[in-house]
């Protein structure tokens, strides 16, 4: 299994990171998305997405125009793929020091943010979902908003 901080470490080099880097971590959570089992795949593309944690979280802050991190903006937010691609793009153009002085990403986030972001979007992308929402409440409520 490959999370957001080994595949910081694996796969992302430079500040801002390479395209090469970003290409090459993209194609690698791609091929990891199209080897999960048909049935398991075909759910994934068939249920409505919410995603909880750190990096859905702060993409929604961003993605809602938020100054600080704002939990009641956040909590339900939409995102739609589009918006999500467009802000792997922008991060990944970042240097670690933007991202760092970001009051929505900040220390503990700014490195892991674009691998975390990767997962996100490739995952959409593989399995054709248009938007997700984020919850703040946890994995219990985003079960319950998922019904």
């Amino acid at each position: 299994e490959t999370g957001c901080v080994t595949a910081s470490e694996q796969f992302l080099k430079g500040d801002p990171y390479t395209q090469d880097s970003v290409d090459y971590l993209k194609m690698a959570f791609k091929k990891h998305w199209q080897q999960i089992d048909s049935k398991l795949a075909r759910l994934l593309q068939e249920k409505t997405w919410v995603c909880v944690a750190g990096t859905p979280t702060t993409l929604a802050a961003l993605d809602a125009g938020c100054k600080t991190f704002e939990p009641d903006k956040v909590n339900g937010y939409v995102m739609t793929r589009n918006n999500v691609e467009t802000l792997f793009n922008e991060l990944t153009s970042q240097t670690e020091r933007k991202r760092l002085d970001h009051p929505v990403i900040g220390p503990g986030r700014s490195d892991i943010i674009v691998a975390g972001t990767a997962i996100l979007v490739t995952a959409m992308e593989v399995f054709k979902k248009n938007e997700v929402t984020v919850s703040v409440r946890g994995l219990r409520h985003g079960l319950l908003l998922a019904g």
